[in-house]
């Protein structure tokens, strides 16, 4: 899914992991002791989604963020060439409905070191590079979860723009339904948490220059 460029206080990496931050209490984070690392999972569509789940099918319309050390990693895009990924408060997207936390595996990296790993990978994911079916949110999310942990991200999340029917027999119908979402994005789509509390909370963390620019 393409998430909106995140506004000033949502976001660049080169600040989010300075100063204190709207951390997710241990408690409210699965119980898994064998993992910090989470995929946070969103219905787009939670309509269409929940048709399909009916269905016995996990396809469907996803956003997804990686959460490590409180702190959710997302991707989305913009017009230029600064990095499409930012840091916010987890499970705070906006504009799409919390499904569920997925556990991927478990990493042994201080805050620090999670920054500049992260840093690295934002170089290769700039905003303008954003398309739809082959480089979205999912496949930023599937990337970062391989690179920290060595594990892919749940199949299902990018399913639907990795659907054969969808790349063949109905390409030519999704693909404009495709470039109408994403010009929907583009103008008020998915953003995260932007009450007063969260968006000073963040701010103090994540630095006053939003944009995603990298460290």
């Amino acid at each position: 899914a393409r998430a909106r460029e995140p506004r000033p206080g949502f976001g660049g990496l080169g600040t989010c992991m300075g100063g204190e931050h709207m951390l997710v209490p241990p408690e409210e984070e699965i119980e898994d002791s064998e993992a910090n690392v989470f995929c946070n999972v969103y219905d787009i569509l939670p309509g269409v989604n929940s048709v399909a789940r009916c269905l016995h099918s996990d396809w469907g319309i996803y956003h997804t963020g990686v959460q490590v050390h409180g702190l959710e990693f997302a991707y989305g895009g913009h017009p230029d060439a600064s990095t499409g990924v930012f840091c916010a408060k987890p499970r705070s997207a906006q504009g799409a409905t919390f499904r569920e936390q997925v556990p991927i595996g478990r990493i042994d990296l201080d805050p620090l070191e999670l920054r500049q790993a992260v840093a690295e990978v934002s170089r290769q994911w700039s905003g303008d590079s954003y398309d739809p079916f082959k480089r979205n949110c999912n496949h930023f999310s599937d990337f970062l979860c391989r690179e920290l942990t060595g594990k892919p991200a749940p199949a299902f999340i990018n399913r639907f723009s990795t659907s054969q029917a969808v790349r063949g027999i109905f390409y030519r119908c999704v693909v404009p339904i495709g470039r109408c979402i994403e010009r929907f994005y583009e103008h008020g789509g998915i953003t995260y948490a932007d009450d007063d509390t969260a968006a000073a909370a963040a701010a103090s963390s994540c630095g006053s220059g939003g944009g995603g620019g990298a460290a």
